[in-house]
């Protein structure tokens, strides 16, 4: 293309104001219509109908910028106020009456806390170490072993075709009695107490090596044909140990006076092993283990327990009040009126307060 024919082109190209309909005027809004509410021209020829300023013309008058146009043929929207607020949410859920609580950020009032002493009950024939922990451990957990132990030896003899010879409760306190040894004089196998090499009198002139290898692939707390099957509503993954726990924190509270000063807190058993109570806590000194949460004394002494994860402790249902505060409740059962009991926010909540109060 040659510069003549360009410049040629060029002024052909119209000039705005030459442009029909075309407007600069700032202070006219154009007004939005919704689809079926517009005059779209089908041709050139219905171009015509926009006019200066941006309104639409359908044939019968303009439409005012604060106006919007009839959409259901019954509803004229009234022209809003330039002062006007802008409207309000309506919220879809009903109210419902809750109590206000007032929270007061401040130290509670300084007080000299008593000097408080385990004070043991029924523990006046103990003179040795032992004699405290078979008290703690109790006789019906020593029957409670013996029992199953045996159940277990039966079961597992039907299938080997082999029948042991019947386990007592004298065997189970040898039994017991070579583990608490060997925690402390450790080995780096357990057949090694035996040896002749490295052997302990004490342990060989307890139990026979093969003896003690048989009590323990047998050793049990419960009867497996009695175990729920898992989706039973009564399935307890404590099941196995449920009996034992459950006598073992009975005696903690028979076996000595319940302190005025009292708290509930959580600890840790340390273990990896394959469990389904394993719980992890990276800000405890052992991150791995079974967490359980006890009501303690003054003292340090623990009057009862409750494992992590306890059916128990989920069956019990308080209004307002979450497993935590549950736990407290569960715990701090039966105990004098005149205790008190501390413990954390973890465990605290304006419902669980009241229900102590």
């Amino acid at each position: 293309m040659s510069q003549q024919e360009i410049k040629e082109a060029l002024d052909d190209i119209p000039s705005d104001s030459d442009i029909s309909g075309a407007s600069d005027d700032s202070d006219v809004d154009e007004t939005w219509l919704p689809k079926g509410q517009r005059d779209v021209p089908d041709s050139d020829d219905d171009a015509g109908n926009v006019g200066d300023g941006g309104q639409l013309s359908d044939g019968g008058g303009d439409v005012e910028d604060n106006q919007l146009p009839d959409l259901d043929n019954s509803y004229v929207p009234q022209p809003s106020s330039s002062s006007s607020e802008p409207p309000k949410k309506r919220s879809c859920s009903r109210s419902v009456a809750r109590p206000q609580w007032e929270w007061e950020k401040k130290d509670l009032p300084a007080r000299e806390m008593p000097k408080s002493s385990v004070k043991p009950r029924n523990l006046d024939h103990c003179n040795f170490d032992v004699q405290f922990y078979l008290e703690m451990m109790g006789e019906d957990n020593i029957q409670l072993l013996t029992t199953q132990s045996n159940i277990m030896r039966v079961q597992q003899g039907i299938q080997r075709n082999k029948t042991a010879p019947p386990i007592t409760e004298k065997e189970i306190r040898q039994w017991m009695g070579i583990h608490m040894y060997a925690s402390v004089i450790s080995m780096p196998a357990s057949r090694m107490h035996w040896s002749k090499e490295l052997r302990n009198g004490l342990v060989p002139a307890a139990m026979s090596r093969d003896r003690f290898k048989e009590i323990s692939s047998y050793i049990h707390l419960s009867d497996n044909a009695l175990q729920p099957a898992r989706g039973d509503p009564d399935y307890d993954r404590l099941f196995k140990v449920r009996q034992f726990l459950s006598n073992l924190s009975a005696h903690f509270a028979d076996l000595a006076e319940i302190e005025e000063i009292l708290s509930v807190d959580e600890m840790m058993i340390p273990y990896k092993g394959r469990l389904a109570l394993k719980v992890y806590m990276k800000n405890k000194p052992s991150k791995w283990g079974v967490k359980v949460f006890a009501l303690a004394g003054q003292t340090g002494y623990v009057y009862r327990f409750n494992i992590s994860g306890d059916k128990i402790i989920v069956e019990e249902e308080e209004v307002g009040i979450e497993v935590s505060g549950r736990t407290v409740l569960n715990l701090v059962r039966n105990i004098p009126p005149s205790s008190e009991v501390f413990f954390d926010n973890w465990f605290a909540s304006p419902a669980l307060l009241l229900k102590l109060k």
